[in-house]
């Protein structure tokens, strides 16, 4: 995590440059919006005491729309330069609802008794232990919260970006299929909800992302 550290750290002050050109643009708001129709669809109505946790925020892609719809957000990020980034624009929205968090997501611990949900987008393919943050996730939820993370397809899509992240960031990727994807929250514990593709693709091509949510049951498993 260190080297995903010092590049998104590096990066932070122009990172949301990138998907400025109008192509790009396109194709990733499709892309954010189909993320964010699904975590609303399946997080937790927002609410007195309600709590959320987003791991690997970046710069508030998604930190910012969910804060926004009244959620109180725990937000956290191993790289300070893009908390920063998240700082800024979460104070000129004057949104006090978000609490940033500078840690290693597979070391946070649950405080206050928990959370009624737990996201990440763009996370998974970044950890050496994937299956070990989902079942971090799934020890931090209430009874009956939910867990959502994406993760890229094993598709030609999923294989552009590899190769993109191996020549641009020096850091390799990994890929998911639905399958693996949903194995990783049955292995937590959390009973699935829904898998489901989101962002534009092509005619006969997979898209680049899936994005899953799972359950924690309301009482333990015998």
């Amino acid at each position: 995590m260190r080297r995903v550290e010092r590049f998104y750290d590096f990066h932070a002050p122009g990172y949301e440059g990138k998907f400025q050109s109008p192509a790009v643009a396109k194709v990733k708001r499709m892309e954010e919006e189909g993320i964010l129709e699904f975590l609303f669809e399946h997080l937790p109505a927002p609410s007195e005491g309600i709590r959320l946790l987003e791991l690997g925020c970046g710069t508030g892609l998604f930190t910012l729309p969910v804060a926004g719809r009244g959620y109180r957000v725990t937000a956290v990020d191993i790289s300070e330069g893009m908390l920063a980034e998240l700082r800024a624009k979460a104070e000129a929205q004057s949104l006090a609802n978000v609490t940033l968090r500078k840690a290693d997501v597979e070391e946070i611990a649950a405080e206050d008794g928990g959370y009624d949900g737990v996201f990440g987008i763009g996370l998974l393919e970044y950890l050496q232990d994937p299956a070990r943050v989902v079942a971090k996730a799934a020890e931090l939820l209430r009874p009956g919260g939910v867990a959502a993370f994406t993760g890229p397809t094993v598709s030609m899509n999923g294989l552009c970006y590899v190769l993109t992240s191996l020549v641009r960031k020096r850091m390799r990727m990994k890929l998911f299929t639905r399958r693996g994807l949903g194995a990783l929250f049955e292995a937590a514990g959390l009973d699935i909800v829904e898998i489901r593709p989101v962002g534009f693709h092509l005619p006969l091509m997979s898209t680049l992302t899936r994005i899953a949510a799972g359950r924690k049951p309301q009482a333990p498993r015998a």
